[in-house]
C-alpha cells in the first residue's frame, strides 16, 4: 500500500509537471489585474506572469479557508469541553450509585444460592412419558 501511494504522487507530480511545461508559454505570460471603482482612480498592479498570480490566488485561498476553520475549531473545542464535563459528571453519579447499591445489597455471605433450572427435569419427564 506505501508503494502504490508513492507511485501515485510520483505519477500525479509527473501529470502536472507535464502540462505546466508543454504550457510554460501562458504561465510566463505578463498579465495586470485592475480595478476601477468609479469614486478613485483606477488601480492597476504591475505586470506579472500568470504563474505568479495562480500561485498568489491559491495561497489567498488556503488563508481564507484556514480563518474559516478556526471558528470551527473553537466551537468544536468548545463542545468537547462541556461534553467531557457531562461525562465526568455521570461517571460520578455513577460511582454514588454502585457504592449505594453495594450498602443496600450488604454483606455478600447472606446472598442465596441460585435455583436450579426446572426446565431440563420437565423435559427429561416429558422424554420418559413418551
Amino acid at each position: 500500500m506505501k508503494n502504490a501511494k508513492i507511485a501515485f504522487w510520483v505519477i500525479l507530480f509527473a501529470f502536472i509537471g507535464l502540462i505546466l511545461f508543454q504550457n510554460r508559454e501562458f504561465y510566463m505570460s505578463e498579465h495586470s489585474l485592475g480595478i476601477d471603482l468609479y469614486v478613485l482612480n483606477e488601480y492597476r498592479t504591475p505586470e506579472v506572469p500568470n504563474a505568479i498570480l495562480f500561485l498568489g490566488f491559491f495561497f489567498a485561498g488556503l488563508l481564507i479557508s484556514y480563518f474559516f476553520s478556526l471558528l470551527e475549531r473553537f466551537s468544536s473545542r468548545k463542545t468537547i469541553t462541556k461534553l467531557s464535563d457531562s461525562l465526568r459528571a455521570s461517571e460520578k453519579i455513577l460511582e454514588d450509585l454502585k457504592a449505594e447499591n453495594d450498602v443496600l445489597k450488604g454483606p455478600k455471605e447472606n446472598v442465596p444460592a441460585p435455583l436450579e433450572d426446572s426446565s431440563k427435569e420437565d423435559e427429561q419427564k416429558d422424554a420418559d412419558v413418551s
